[in-house]
């Protein structure tokens, strides 16, 4: 009998779309196609009736939302009568949120300690991703077939692979296209889980999908893409904003401070969003804590929908000089990496002090907890800067309490003074 603990045994085709089985990602395919030529109007009244089914849903199944929604009608609910959820939240009560008494917290967070089930499925049919702690809390979200397949119809459909998209069947992976995630690995992120359960999905194709870690050199990463060549790169926008420099070298409900929707072009105070396709962990309303601005056009790109530009934690790039009077850049999301991957920190602050100096701010009231924390956090810094080529660059303990943003309460964790810098 496979072993569901862990999903090293489970069948291909967990998740609902193994290479074989397209048409399990019809349904959602054909959902998505049919809304680019639906009308505002008419999306948001099949918005308006899933955003109620999903709440009925949630009332029925999840023993914290039925007590969160005790209150509330048993019809005619809108949105803004539903009230908003944390991450903290959530994850205190993570045992009560979700809606198969198999999924634990306890279960779900061993699954994501080993790294070698990055991409497997949990219990034999869930996907689980973590997001990192800048609110205090990292978050830990487990995705059921009917998400992963509006997930996977998505990327399909807009990367133009999909059995709706040109050019299918055979796609642009199957014509020899590559394709590339550059992004943190070593944990269960969205990005990387996702690229590992395509791997393990399509054995054939796996040598056309590949992960690149943001924390190489940049002159390592560099080389390691120029070999790959691949005709498709994911990333993060600074990743993306820097690896454009090297090439040219050589549904969401934005809302004000009251929970109000903000006008198109008008930047919100925070964001409530729901997720209409997962049923096994509802997330309905739920308080991200970034900004965004909703465009008042369609897309330049084609889609009917306009553009989002978000603004997120804005922690910022850091340029730091070696010994031989060079700068070097590290990338923001990257030294987060490290901190939080290898010495186990969520809630920290790095600072550039100097042009060789950083300074690290710890939330941690136990001084001997304080001191065995900022030792790990040490000594995986030192270890990343000595790859980027700058052993010279001073680390050292700030005791300062550590600065979070007063609307969204996300901490910037990489922090570059001008004086540094200049």
């Amino acid at each position: 009998m496979p072993d569901r603990s862990d999903g090293r045994n489970a069948p291909a085709g967990w998740g609902g779309c193994s290479p074989f089985s397209y048409w399990n990602l019809a349904p959602a395919a054909w959902d998505i196609w049919l809304a680019a030529a639906a009308s505002r109007e008419e999306i948001a009244a099949l918005a308006a009736r899933r955003f109620a089914e999903l709440v009925q849903f949630a009332r029925d199944r999840s023993a914290y939302y039925a007590g969160l929604y005790r209150a509330l009608p048993a019809a005619g609910i809108q949105p803004c009568d539903v009230p908003p959820v944390t991450r903290r939240a959530l994850m205190e009560r993570f045992d009560d949120w979700v809606t198969d008494p198999e999924v634990t917290r306890e279960s779900a967070g061993a699954f994501v300690a080993d790294p070698e089930r990055v991409g497997r499925p949990y219990l034999g049919r869930y996907a689980v991703w973590t997001s990192s702690g800048s609110t205090g809390e990292p978050g830990l979200f487990v995705h059921d077939a009917h998400s992963l397949a509006v997930h996977d119809a998505l990327e399909m459909l807009r990367m133009g692979r999909g059995p709706l998209a040109p050019g299918f069947p055979g796609g642009s992976l199957l014509a020899g296209g590559r394709y590339a995630m550059v992004g943190a690995t070593g944990g269960h992120f969205a990005g990387v889980a996702s690229v590992e359960r395509m791997r393990s999905l399509a054995p054939a194709l796996a040598d056309r999908l590949r992960v690149f870690s943001i924390i190489e050199p940049l002159p390592r990463l560099v080389a390691a893409l120029n070999a790959y060549q691949p005709t498709h790169v994911a990333t993060y926008p600074t990743v993306a904003s820097l690896l454009a420099a090297e090439q040219d070298a050589g549904r969401l409900e934005p809302v004000d401070r009251d929970l109000r929707p903000v006008p198109p072009g008008a930047a919100s105070h925070t964001v409530l969003l729901t997720n209409l396709a997962n049923r096994v962990q509802p997330v309905i309303r739920y308080d991200l804590g970034d900004s965004v601005t909703l465009g008042t056009e369609p897309c330049s790109c084609g889609s009917p929908f306009p553009a989002l530009r978000v603004q997120g934690r804005c922690d910022d790039e850091l340029w730091l000089r070696n010994a031989n009077g060079e700068w070097v850049e590290l990338l923001p999301l990257a030294l987060t990496t490290v901190v939080e991957d290898f010495a186990g920190a969520h809630q920290f602050q790095v600072v550039q002090v100097a042009p060789d100096a950083l300074r690290v701010r710890l939330e941690e009231t136990d001084r001997n907890a304080r001191e065995s924390l900022w030792l790990n956090v040490a000594r995986a810094l030192r270890s990343y800067l000595d790859a980027q080529g700058l052993p010279g660059v001073a680390l050292h303990l700030d005791a300062a309490p550590l600065e979070r943003s007063a609307s969204s309460g996300k901490l910037r964790r990489v922090v570059a003074s001008r004086r540094a810098s200049a």
